[in-house]
């Protein structure tokens, strides 16, 4: 008997000492903003419904699909990964592998917005892809977005991504966009005006507990229509002559003036927001 515990003792801390040695898969904190959002579960082949207001939690092999919603991943600590309405997001891979953060999403349509404010240690991941190609960084605000299986868009507003599509290979650097399409040559080109066209302008809030005030003109003394909370996802509809106020959609189902100061950002997901002639004071 005592041998038999002494066996028993062994194996217990060999089975202790492999499951160190494992990378641990890790489950993602999610934040449902407005609407309703679906998510499929790969652990049980379940289905469940959630709601603004929501936060879940998604695990490797999930599949996060959004109708008119949006929704904020948060994998690791400075990283964000927005999926935008309309998309459709598999978790492919989500560890820490010895404190290496390993992260991967397939975008089967729609757009995934990715903010990384840290640059990603040597073995440190993260890769977002299409069914066209693959898009690696290791510190950077970028979006990918498939628009079909043989075309994906990829847009860079700070650092650089590579995007790899068959045995083709480019850089994509801050400022810059590529349209992919399948059996095509990868050209990176500048954003400019045909840029800005190619959808709505999207911000995440990066604020702390403390809800920013939304105003009803570009100025503090205005009249206080509502507030924003942390990870809010906005729709930028216009900019004071000042450029420091942002109209931003929607808020209470509204649209209202709010300090870009405040709100945390750099440069919209598509490119600059336009300038109106409201003074601000």
């Amino acid at each position: 008997l005592a041998m038999s515990g002494v066996v028993a003792a062994l194996v217990l801390v060999l089975l202790i000492g492999l499951t160190q040695l494992t990378p641990q898969t890790i489950a993602v904190v999610a934040a449902v903003n407005e609407g309703t959002v679906l998510v499929l579960r790969d652990e049980n082949s379940s289905f469940r419904t959630f709601y603004a207001g929501d936060m879940l939690k998604v695990d490797e092999g999930d599949h996060v699909i959004t109708g008119e919603s949006s929704v904020v991943l948060k994998p690791f600590e400075l990283q964000k990964a927005l999926l935008e309405p309309g998309t459709h997001l598999e978790i492919v891979d989500l560890e820490d592998d010895f404190g290496n953060t390993q992260v991967e999403y397939l975008v089967h349509s729609g757009a995934l917005h990715n903010v990384i404010d840290d640059k990603l240690d040597a073995n440190d991941r993260y890769v977002v892809r299409s069914p066209l190609l693959a898009v690696s960084a290791t510190g950077t605000d970028f979006t990918v977005e498939t628009i079909s299986g043989t075309n994906t868009r990829v847009t860079v507003a700070t650092g650089t991504v590579m995007v790899q599509m068959g045995d083709q290979t480019v850089d994509v650097a801050a400022g810059q966009f590529l349209n992919a399409t399948a059996g095509a040559p990868l050209q990176v080109e500048t954003s400019g005006q045909a840029d800005k066209s190619s959808g709505d302008t999207m911000v995440v809030a990066d604020i702390d507990a403390t809800p920013v005030p939304v105003y009803a003109a570009p100025a503090v003394d205005a009249a206080v229509i509502g507030t924003i909370g942390e990870g809010a996802v906005l729709r930028v509809e216009d900019r004071d002559s000042s450029g420091a106020w942002f109209l931003v959609c929607c808020v209470d189902d509204r649209s209202g003036w709010v300090n870009v100061a405040e709100l945390g950002v750099g440069n919209p997901v598509a490119g600059d927001a336009p300038t109106a002639d409201t003074p601000s004071r």
